[in-house]
């Protein structure tokens, strides 16, 4: 009986050991990647294309396409 007890005490403390490793192992990667993230999120440049088109330069491309 001391036997089985011990072998599921020692498979509780594995799987303890192994829950415990990984929770570290997601705080360690949240830590380091959510700052990241923001850096990422907040440095984010308005796309080239923001400014207004006119129409001179759009009848322009027209006539290049229509050629």
């Amino acid at each position: 009986m001391y036997k089985i007890r011990f072998l599921k005490d020692k498979e509780l403390l594995a799987a303890l050991a192994m829950l415990s490793a990984v929770g570290v192992m997601l705080i360690v990667n949240a830590v380091l990647i959510i700052p990241g993230f923001i850096s990422v999120v907040r440095s984010r440049t308005p796309p080239a294309m923001a400014e207004p088109i006119d129409t001179e330069t759009v009848n322009e491309a027209i006539r290049l396409l229509g050629r």
